[in-house]
């Protein structure tokens, strides 16, 4: 779950989101942190306290956000999260809720919250690394990983999509291509195809 993901990440040394479980809230609850659910998305509307599983830390001072594809070490597609045409960013998470269709949320950035991707953007070698690393310390083939920009240039990583978003025909051809070229570097058939 995503809760042990952040863990594991952490453990490894990646730079990831402060998460702690909700005993260890309750008993010194001294920053900002955001109570969340296994296995639900970031959503604009917080969780309730009372039904939250564990928190997270809020992360300040990024700048810009990232996406990378990695796929067995490879990025087969990146871009930056950009807030979407004639939405512009809210200064506060409490303006964002009372104007959804005029803003886009402040640090949430997924589609619902008014961001989309830009991939026009190339990535940076340092990206491309850290969205590789990750994967490899939760032992996945392939993945959407976002990556925070700190203002000091830094980077961390925000979250690991292990069902990347398909929604674009562009970013479902990158992964079909990629799979396809694994396939014929291994010589396996349609119906045999592991990764």
């Amino acid at each position: 779950n995503k809760f042990e993901e952040l863990q594991k990440l952490h453990r490894a040394g990646i730079p990831t989101i402060e998460s702690v479980s909700t005993e260890y809230y309750n008993s010194a609850p001294i920053a900002r942190y955001h109570p969340r659910r296994l296995g639900e998305a970031l959503e604009g509307v917080p969780t309730p306290h009372s039904a939250c599983d564990y928190y997270v830390r809020h992360v300040s001072g990024l700048v810009r956000e990232f996406v990378v594809h990695s796929f067995l070490g490879k990025s087969i597609r990146a871009g930056e999260k950009v807030p979407q045409p004639n939405l512009l960013v809210s200064p506060t998470a409490e303006q964002w809720f009372q104007s959804p269709h005029v803003w886009a949320h402040p640090w949430i950035k997924t589609p619902a919250m008014g961001w989309s991707v830009d991939y026009t953007v190339p990535s940076t070698p340092s990206l491309r690394a850290l969205a590789h690393k990750a994967l490899r310390v939760l032992d996945l083939n392939f993945a959407e990983v976002s990556i925070g920009q700190f203002d000091t240039g830094g980077l961390i990583v925000l979250s690991v999509e292990k069902a990347p978003d398909l929604s674009g025909h562009r970013s479902l051809a990158a992964y079909h291509k990629a799979i396809t070229r694994w396939m014929q570097l291994h010589q396996i058939g349609d119906s045999h195809a592991q990764l």
